[in-house]
């Protein structure tokens, strides 16, 4: 799995991407904080 924004901000697989989230935090939102977060 690759997250880009213009360049490369993250990539892992959907297990890491998870794993990187809170206990009930959607994946979306894990998304979202490493595209304004990761730059």
């Amino acid at each position: 799995l690759v997250i880009s924004k213009g360049s490369l901000v993250w990539q892992g697989s959907i297990q890491q991407l998870k794993a990187m989230g809170r206990e009930d935090e959607p994946i979306e939102s894990v998304v979202a904080r490493l595209m304004t977060e990761l730059k």
